[in-house]
Parts: structure tokens; sequence; C-alpha cells
């Protein structure tokens, strides 16, 4: 709750989690802030369920997207689920080449996610632009990925209760 409040500042359009545990992977996201998601009876129950990984994000909508509950990340295709801080900027090239629309370009890197089986080399050599991507394979539910090329992700551990913590910000 706290890390999504601080993070607002990267972003007040939209708000979203995911967990997933080898049961269960669920998704939350609405077109808010940060403020008023944590508030949401839904927010409460992703966030204190027992999941084994939880991803979440703040946006900020960029190149003109719409601002809507569909283009709040974080973004499922097939098994991938992830969140993307940072621009695609060949999305026409990726647009183009796989003759996919995407309403927003972050989408670009979890639809290539998905369709090279989380070949994570294959997928962001096809890329360009900048990234700090957080995914998981919900086939794999103990394994998150990160991968940050221009932008930053800052990773914390609290031994106190075997938890990493990640953000865009320090």
């Amino acid at each position: 709750t706290g890390l999504a409040i601080a993070m607002q500042s990267r972003g007040e359009h939209s708000t979203g989690v995911s967990g997933i545990n080898s049961e269960t992977c669920k998704v939350f996201k609405l077109a808010m802030t940060a403020e008023e998601f944590v508030a949401t009876p839904k927010f409460r129950e992703v966030v204190h369920s027992k999941y084994d990984i939880v991803i979440g994000h703040t946006r900020l909508a960029t190149r003109g997207y719409a601002v809507n509950d569909d283009n709040a990340h974080p973004f499922l295709y097939g098994n991938i689920m992830g969140c993307h801080n940072g621009s695609v900027s060949n999305i026409d090239d990726i647009s183009k080449k796989f003759e996919e629309e995407f309403t927003v370009d972050s989408q670009a890197i979890f639809y290539l996610l998905q369709k090279y089986s989380n070949d994570y080399h294959k997928t962001f050599s096809e890329l360009s632009g900048r990234f700090a991507v957080t995914w998981f394979d919900v086939n794999q539910p103990f394994t998150l990925y990160m991968i940050r090329d221009d932008n930053p992700i800052f990773i914390v551990k609290i031994p106190e209760i075997d938890s990493l913590f990640y953000a865009s910000d320090m």
C-alpha cells in the first residue's frame, strides 16, 4: 500500500496490481490514482491474499494513449503478466511486423514475451526504447523476471519478513 502511494508520483492516471501463487493468479487495475485505488476492497483482497509474487504499477498516460481501465498495467498476454516503466520507441514497427494493434506501447513487450515463449533475449532484441520491466509467467508462479535498460529498478530485501520490494524510484 505504501509503495503504491509512493509511486503515485510516477503516474496518477491509473493503478494496478497482480498476485500469483501456485493455485491462482489475480489482476486488478483501474483508471484512478494510487491513493483512491488502495482504498478499494478489491485492492485489499489482492494484497492481503497469500501470493508469493505481487507486481504493481502506477501509470502516466503518454504518447496520447487513453486513460481507462484496459490501458492500466499489469497486462496479461496468454500466460505472461507484466508491468513496464518507460517507452517502446519502435511500437509502429512491431505493430506492422506482427499485424497487431496495441493501445499502449508497453503491451508490445508482453505480446512478444508470450509469442516467444518467455524468451526475453529474443524479445528485447526486437524492442527499442527505455525499459524497467517486471513480469511473470503464470506457469512458473515462483519466478519474477526483471530487466532494465536506461530506466532504473531499485530493489530492497527485508530479511525480517523474507521479502523483496522494487520500484522505479529510490
